[in-house]
Parts: structure tokens; sequence; C-alpha cells
């Protein structure tokens, strides 16, 4: 929990306002800081890929650093590449980090 609320603490710093993403069980101490973190608003997508357009297209209309989250699982693989491919053909930045155990 003390990483999920440090993790946080540093998007705020970088002015991150929205976090795109699916709940999951390897995620839920982040999303509990996001909860009790009034700067930060999180948006629960169906699908990791629809959370990557959802993060992709805010970027693109504010111009400001959107974050995208996902649990671990199958979903990774097709949103990652998606969103890579997104930002590698058009003009968003793509930085796909992986942090295991975000728990």
């Amino acid at each position: 929990m003390i990483f999920a609320q440090e993790l946080v603490n540093a998007l705020v710093a970088l002015e991150v306002e929205y976090i795109f993403g699916v709940s999951g069980a390897n995620i839920e101490h982040l999303h509990d800081a996001i909860y009790h973190n009034s700067e930060i608003t999180s948006i629960l997508a169906k699908t990791e890929i629809g959370a990557a357009y959802m993060a992709d297209a805010r970027a693109r209309k504010t111009n400001k650093l959107t974050v995208c989250c996902s649990t671990s699982g199958a979903g990774i693989p097709s949103s990652v590449v998606t969103s890579i491919i997104m930002g590698g053909s058009n003009f968003s930045a793509q930085i796909p980090v992986s942090i295991p155990g975000v728990s």
C-alpha cells in the first residue's frame, strides 16, 4: 500500500489528473490510494484497450500527461502493443511501464 501511495504522490507531482484503466486484484492498492487522493480521478473501462484509447484521446485533446493502467493478465499485450502503435503512428507519446508486485 505504501508503494501505491508513493506512486500516486509522484503522479500528482507530475500534474496527472486522470488515470484510465481496469480494476483487478493486483492493482487494488493503487485504486485505494487514488480513492484517498482528491487530486486524481480514476476512470474505469471495461477493457484494457478501451482504457488505452481513452487515455490517448484525453492526452491528445488536453496535451497533458495521462495515465493508463491495467492489471496483469491477457489484456496487457493487446493494450500495450496497440497503445504503442497508436503513439508511434500519431502524435501522442507512450511510455509503457511494468511494475511487478505493486501490491
